[in-house]
């Protein structure tokens, strides 16, 4: 979203004959509350809309709720919710949404939501084209690896961001025997506080040998440590640390 532009304007937009093949919205940062979404969702201008970045507003479980029932957007390949006020609930209705069923990629970090939320994305019916999952800074932790790791129905993931999860060397030992995530690709870390030993268990995991994009900041780990064991990461094409 450009300068001036205010959640009234996206409003007012959405109802221009200009948005009839519009595919991809980028409404962020507009402090954009519930009744707003109510507007857009009902908008038949946006029947074709494939990417939705609804990022840094003040969307809840009920705008949520407008755009799964709504009707409209039901094409949507890529949606970002990051930093809203989402709870477990909207992401309850969003893993049995049919409306979702094309979404590749979803980011739901920074809300209100729990290790509950991830779990039910991973024993979604609907959600089986998922390829990218970003829950950052959700209150979860080893526990909902472990229940993940088991489910028979989970998305084939390519991307992962776990940032700031509360995931010991443990949980990561878990995630690392994962079968669950034999494709994926990128791997995000950071702010885990997982130390020496979960850093052992991801250099000793058949895991790390597919990885593309490994990120480790900030997660107790001495950066000489991390430097002697750089010759292990060979496989990885990027890793941030």
């Amino acid at each position: 979203a450009g300068p001036g532009v205010t959640s009234k304007t996206l409003e007012n937009l959405t109802e221009s004959w200009q948005f009839h093949h519009l595919r991809t919205l980028n409404a962020t940062n507009l402090s954009i509350k519930d009744n707003t979404l109510k507007v857009i969702a009902s908008s038949p201008k946006l029947k074709n809309i494939e990417e939705l970045n609804l990022s840094n507003n003040e969307i809840t479980s009920k705008g949520l709720g407008y755009i799964l029932q709504g009707g409209v957007i039901t094409n949507l390949k890529r949606l970002a919710l990051y930093l809203n006020a989402i709870d477990d609930s909207g992401i309850l209705k969003l893993s049995q949404s049919e409306t979702m069923h094309k979404l590749e990629y979803l980011d739901i970090g920074m809300n209100k939501i729990t290790g509950e939320s991830i779990v039910n994305i991973f024993r979604s019916k609907t959600m089986k084209s998922l390829k990218h999952l970003l829950v950052s800074w959700c209150k979860a932790g080893d526990k909902e690896l472990a229940v993940i790791c088991q489910a028979k129905r989970a998305p084939i993931l390519e991307t992962l961001d776990l940032t700031a999860l509360n995931i010991t060397s443990e949980g990561l030992r878990v995630l690392c025997e994962c079968k669950n995530l034999n494709r994926l690709k990128t791997l995000v870390l950071d702010c885990c506080k997982f130390g020496e030993a979960g850093l052992r268990h991801l250099l000793d995991s058949s895991l790390i040998k597919q990885l593309h994009t490994l990120q480790l900041g900030s997660n107790d780990v001495p950066l000489q440590v991390l430097e002697q064991d750089l010759e292990n990461f060979s496989t990885v094409c990027n890793v941030l640390y």
